[in-house]
């Protein structure tokens, strides 16, 4: 499971505050403001690291 994944069962499932969780995995309030929108959006696949490959050279 990504650490980004459980960043955000944390604060959804465990009832976590944003700072306790940010604290807890050394992120910023921030970085789990961008995760929990992706997760609100699009659900908890959309929090997954997206590849920064590009698709041609």
């Amino acid at each position: 499971m990504s650490k980004n994944r459980v960043i955000v069962l944390s604060i959804t499932i465990q009832g976590l505050t944003k700072q306790q969780t940010a604290q807890k995995y050394g992120v910023t309030i921030r970085w789990i403001n961008i995760l929990l929108k992706r997760f609100n959006e699009n659900g908890i696949e959309a929090v997954e690291t997206k590849s920064r490959k590009p698709h041609s050279n």
